[in-house]
């Protein structure tokens, strides 16, 4: 990405093909005085950092370097290849040995373009890295009514606001935001196949800020250059935030590693586990003693193809001690056997993450030494509600963990008969940057994160997974998808930081004809018969985005007083068995609201949405189906999109789902 050693100019830089200009005052200081997108307006004139960079030298120097303290260059322009792009350039005074060090950042727009791209990179002295990049930060026009989707769980949206939101990938499960309203939606994103975590800040503070924030990795610095070794990008798409989602980045997903056609489900029902695609439906139970009997009177209730998740079958007390999980409560064994005789499986819970560092097995197994480390040396340390306890975060890129994980899955189920292995965290966690030197990674940000569980994961299918069993991991970080069997998609409403928040399908818009899901979002434990029902509403719209709905927990899902729930979850679970044409290797098109005698409903614990809820999707063959079901214990006739080819009104029965061909 080296700039030519042209003359810097210091005048108007602009950049234009047709469909987006972008112009820069490159005078004494860089600014960005507008960028037009498809004719909409989406920056002027404003003051802004640009970019922001944290070093580490040989002397435990950390500078933080912003424009205000580099000294500004001026702009050269190239044009190659069919792509117009300007780098503009400041130098960074690190030392007295050479004075100089050039930092380069490059915008780009290729001739058929509908996206600005930006790149970065810097030259620094021997023994300096870059240890944390911000870029780009951009001020850009302020929209009205706007709100925010971050693709974290199912996809989130939230009214964009001046207290700012973040989306933390991979925790955030692909690598963009959006910000939208009438006049269509921005799209602010990366293309990068290493995994690494990334930061896209959005806040609507009098203007709208947005943001890249990223822990660099040592690796990235070579021969006394630093380089971000992927784009950054910047659309607007007029026919909204849906049509950006599938133009943009789902054509760029199948270029991803995890993410090819050979991922997609229709090539791959050979070798899934049968069970799993036969499973309709689950339910989760915590301890042995207790809930047995409510998991065997669901099996009856909800059939054959149930299955079931499992918690604290272990005889450690719940959420401490990790990874100390064996042995089993007394009598877990013999519970397998028995539910497996009514066609129940079962995936018992570990933690692919965390050590418990007060432990036996952190002092005796080397918990110190394969913890992740801060670049001070000190343990990343997190507490759950759920036990109180202080746990470690462990580098996945170690010996010791990939051992230890290993161990524990081939001794689950060679010991207990299960089904398969539920390892929590991977999926829905967020990689920590690691400075301990003797873990053979780069040291910092980076790819070694998802390298680690890569090795980790595929040795466990290779050599210590039985035979039709799976593995799953909670909520759905697109890097690790291709480790996993299922995805549990149940942390989508746990983000109280993000305010007021909507759930709308922006994963299965991209992955859904590659990745087997289940559930919808975490259902109380505690809840009221009511109605509209929560339970309802959730396996519903669980079975729309083609998860295997319920999650519920065992012991409500046979109570009585949810007798009325429990029937209506067989029927989904019963309907989505005639639909696997759709939901195991069809595309998820959209979410719609059908149209005629469709009341509104206020949904506790979630919001406003119709009794009868739709959506459109493409079966294996390509051909178009609408799924619609109703909430209610009462017929409705609604209709299609006016797209559609079926014109007419259709009937959804009571407590029930059709699907429209």
């Amino acid at each position: 990405m080296l700039c030519p050693h042209n003359a810097l100019a210091r005048q108007k830089c602009i950049l234009d093909n047709g469909k987006i200009r972008a112009v820069f005052n490159s005078g004494d200081t860089f600014t960005i005085e507008e960028i037009v997108m498809d004719g909409h307006k989406v920056a002027g004139s404003g003051s802004f950092a640009f970019w922001d960079l944290t070093l580490l030298g040989p002397m435990g120097e950390t500078p933080v370097y912003r424009p205000k303290v580099a000294r500004y260059q001026g702009a050269v322009k190239t044009y190659e290849n069919g792509v117009q792009r300007y780098c503009f350039t400041w130098f960074l005074r690190l030392d007295y040995s050479r004075g100089n060090y050039p930092l380069r950042a490059v915008v780009s727009l290729p001739d058929d373009g509908d996206r600005l791209y930006f790149n970065l990179e810097t030259e620094l002295p021997d023994g300096w890295i870059v240890t944390n990049v911000k870029y780009p930060e951009l001020t850009l026009c302020h929209p009205e009514n706007a709100k925010v989707i971050i693709p974290e769980g199912w996809g989130l949206e939230a009214p964009l606001s001046a207290a700012g939101h973040k989306a933390v990938y991979p925790t955030s499960s692909m690598q963009f935001v959006m910000v939208h309203n009438a006049d269509g939606a921005l799209f602010f994103g990366t293309e990068d196949s290493s995994g690494s975590r990334k930061v896209y800040g959005v806040d609507g503070n009098v203007d709208m800020h947005l943001s890249l924030d990223v822990p660099a990795s040592e690796a990235w610095t070579s021969d006394g250059r630093f380089t971000l070794p992927f784009a950054v990008n910047l659309g607007f798409d007029r026919a909204g935030w849906e049509h950006a989602v599938t133009h943009w980045y789902k054509p760029y997903s199948y270029t991803l590693p995890w993410g090819g056609e050979e991922r997609k489900i229709k090539n791959r029902l050979s070798t899934l586990s049968p069970w799993l695609l036969q499973t309709e439906g689950w339910v989760r139970l915590k301890t042995v003693e207790d809930e047995f009997d409510a998991l065997d009177k669901a099996a009856d209730l909800l059939g054959e193809h149930l299955s079931a998740h499992w918690y604290w079958w272990h005889q450690i007390e719940y959420d401490t001690h990790y990874p100390e999980y064996l042995p089993a409560r007394p009598g877990f064994a013999e519970r397998i056997a028995q539910i497996h005789r009514k066609g129940v499986h079962v995936t018992p819970y570990i933690n692919g993450r965390l050590w418990d560092p007060h432990s036996e097995s952190y002092a005796r197994d080397g918990g110190a030494d394969a913890s992740a480390r801060k670049m001070d040396g000190t343990l990343y340390t997190e507490i759950y509600r759920t036990s109180c306890v202080v746990n470690s975060v462990t580098c996945p890129y170690t010996k010791t963990w990939h051992d230890k994980l290993c161990s524990l899955v081939e001794s689950i189920q060679t010991e207990y008969g299960v089904d398969g292995v539920y390892i929590d965290q991977v999926g829905c966690t967020v990689p920590v940057p690691c400075w301990n030197p003797s873990h053979g990674h780069p040291r910092g940000g980076g790819s070694f994160w998802l390298e680690g569980y890569q090795r980790i994961l595929r040795d466990i299918r290779r050599e210590h997974l039985r035979p039709g069993g799976i593995l799953t991991t909670e909520e759905n970080g697109e890097c690790y998808s291709d480790l996993f069997d299922m995805m549990l998609m149940v942390n989508s409403l746990n983000n109280d930081h993000l305010g007021p928040l909507k759930i709308v399908p922006v994963f299965p818009m991209v992955y859904s004809d590659r990745i087997i899901t289940s559930a919808f979002t975490a259902l109380p434990e505690v809840l009221e018969v009511g109605v509209p029902s929560t339970y309802r509403y959730a396996f519903a719209k669980a079975l729309l985005y083609g998860a295997q709905p319920g999650w519920v927990r065992a012991f409500i899902i046979t109570d009585p007083k949810f007798a009325a729930e429990a029937a209506y979850l067989r029927k989904l679970m019963d309907f989505r068995s005639t639909i696997h044409d759709i939901v195991l290797g069809g595309e998820f098109v959209r979410e719609f609201t059908p149209l005629g005698a469709n009341p509104k409903r206020d949904f506790v614990r979630f919001w406003e949405d119709t009794a009868v809820l739709g959506a459109e999707w493409r079966d294996r063959d390509g051909k178009p189906a609408y799924i619609l079901v109703n909430t209610e214990a009462e017929a409705h006739k609604v209709l299609l999109p006016k797209d559609a080819l079926h014109r007419g009104k259709v009937t959804v029965p009571p407590d029930g789902a059709i699907v429209v061909r």
